[in-house]
């Protein structure tokens, strides 16, 4: 039985020579070097592209005895030795003044000197451009390039432009010095986690073949339902024991049940934009994740808990107002593969760096002369990463940390169950004090939408509906199975100041009692209707300076009839 490797090995040498699981994934290595061109692949953190990259360089080296009972050791690939130039962008923290510029040397005199090769080294072009000529001159053979985690030097300092676009700038003449000396460089292969710093590289990236999104490659990184059988399936019935014996899983429950609970908490990522739903083969688990899953045997969010959230709760502090209108329903097929340093796009970037994944795509009418337009859905990838969002959006939006999220959730889904109109009032009040706190979010425009995200970062489902008759929008919102709720909000923007406390509570209520009562049945949808037993009104009535006052019905004695 092999051993399972995990946390964050990337040596492909070290797991074969290990006898670890190795996820066999050396066809498109195939595919790759059997068509060699400057290759691009975009996944998030953690789905083993430095693995995939680093087998790439022993399958160039030459090393054909790793590669023993794997796919490209039965092909037709040769195994010629092919001079290989390989960089990691993921420096440590870089500080302004051409501090990139110099690490990108400092590594490159380091790959020279391994080679024994004599280079000059005057600036950054004149020594990459000496080592690339030289070294293929000296093995006559033209040379690989391997990039790892290309956009590691921008990402890393979003939140300083300057620096980023510093960087930014580097990178751009480095990649165009690729592009110059073609006639010396036979195969390039990048990787990183976003598209960012491509899209900014302009036209010095221009030559990039981006297989992000290709049905080929939609299985190179992660491991699919297939793998899951064939490289852990004799880890499944142990793993279930275990889990059983430390009251993890029911004593009822088997291995199909393990699989389920597997597949929901680290399943679901689809790399392939042309794949519908349903075609569960084009569909991957996060390899860190079930890894380390295998190894402790026990649920936990590996992927996120390994420091993969920080990035997005920085993203979103930087653009609150960006993600509290979230649609992921009609999605441009462009926007997945796009992102653009200048403004950075939330779905683009939240689907990039693994939260969202594609649920299906769907063909709607275009305007004017054009017909039916591909649209995408997204959705959350699962488990794992539904609830790092969330709390991701609480903690940066709200000021919410992760220990007081279940304590929040609960109490509200008590209040709406209980009909309590003043513990409903104390906690909305909280969330959109906590909202206005943002410069750039108005509460008028978005107390709707900020209380959708509140609701929808607790755990609940919350949809927005609209009403055509009023032309106004509603919460329409499930916090169990037997409960539903829709929630009609009225927005005072001005009050005068000679109005007294009693009255301005009054106006306040009798706000509330009316956006009761324009709540349709309609508006819980026929099929709510017949499922759910308790449906719940709630009407707010929110002042500009953060008062709210609440009602619901019907009152808790008519609870089902």
């Amino acid at each position: 039985m092999k051993k399972i490797f995990f946390g964050n090995t990337q040596n492909f040498d070290e797991i074969i020579r290990s006898d670890m699981i190795y996820v066999d994934k050396t066809r498109h290595i195939h595919k790759l070097l059997s068509n060699p061109q400057a290759y691009f692949l975009c996944r998030p953190r953690g789905f083993g592209k430095s693995l995939f990259l680093d087998a790439i360089d022993k399958a160039l080296s030459g090393e054909r005895e790793l590669f023993e009972g794997l796919w490209l050791d039965s092909s037709d690939w040769e195994f010629k030795k092919t001079p290989v130039i390989r960089l990691s962008m993921d420096f440590a923290q870089t500080s302004p003044g051409g501090e990139l510029n110099k690490r990108i040397m400092e590594a490159l005199e380091e790959i020279a000197k391994n080679f024994q090769i004599e280079v000059r080294n005057e600036s950054l072009d004149v020594l990459f451009s000496s080592l690339v000529r030289n070294l293929s001159a000296e093995r006559q053979s033209k040379v690989a390039i391997l990039v790892d985690e290309y956009d590691a030097p921008v990402m890393d300092h979003i939140e300083e432009p300057g620096l980023a676009r510093s960087n930014l700038e580097t990178l751009a003449g480095f990649y165009r010095l690729i592009n110059q000396l073609s006639k010396h460089i036979g195969f390039v292969f990048v990787t990183g986690v976003t598209q960012l710093a491509r899209v900014g590289l302009g036209q010095s990236s221009a030559n990039l073949v981006d297989i992000s999104l290709d049905p080929e490659f939609a299985d190179v990184c992660g491991f699919t339902h297939e793998e899951l059988d064939r490289y852990f399936g004799i880890y499944y019935l142990d793993t279930l024991e275990t889990m059983i014996k430390r009251r993890r899983m029911n004593p009822k429950d088997d291995v199909e049940d393990l699989l389920n609970r597997i597949l929901a908490w680290y399943g679901g990522y689809s790399f392939d934009e042309f794949a519908p739903y349903s075609q569960a083969i084009q569909r991957v688990l996060n390899p860190f994740s079930i890894l380390n899953f295998f190894a402790k045997a026990r649920f936990e969010n590996y992927w996120v808990n390994a420091g993969n959230s920080m990035f997005l709760s920085r993203m979103i502090s930087r653009q609150p107002k960006s993600y509290l209108e979230l649609d992921l329903k009609n999605v441009d097929s462009t926007t997945l593969s796009s992102l653009d340093f200048a403004e950075l796009n939330n779905i683009a970037l939240l689907f990039q760096t693994g939260y969202l994944t594609l649920d299906r795509v769907k063909m709607t009418p275009g305007r004017g002369r054009v017909g039916l337009v591909r649209t995408l859905v997204l959705r959350e990838a699962n488990k794992e990463a539904r609830e790092a969002l969330r709390k991701s959006l609480l903690l940066s939006i709200f000021g919410i940390k992760a220990q007081h999220v279940s304590t929040i959730a609960e109490t509200l889904r008590r209040a709406v169950v209980s009909r309590d109109a003043q513990t409903l009032a104390r906690i909305f009040s909280d969330a959109l004090e906590r909202l206005s706190g943002h410069e750039s979010v108005p509460l008028g425009k978005y107390c709707l939408s900020g209380l959708h995200m509140f609701i929808y970062g607790l755990g609940f489902s919350s949809k927005r509906v609209f009403s055509s008759a009023r032309a106004r929008s509603k919460l329409r919102i499930s916090l169990s199975r037997d409960v539903q709720a829709i929630i009609e909000v009225e927005y005072v923007a001005e009050m005068s100041a000679n109005v007294s406390k009693e009255e301005k509570k009054k106006l306040m209520g009798d706000l509330a009692d009316a956006s009761v009562k324009r709540i349709d049945d309609d508006d819980f949808g026929d099929q709510s209707r017949k499922a759910v037993k308790d449906l719940v009104k709630i009407g707010l009535a929110i002042h500009y300076r953060g008062d709210v006052a609440v009602t619901v019905a019907p009152p808790k004695a008519s609870r089902g009839k």
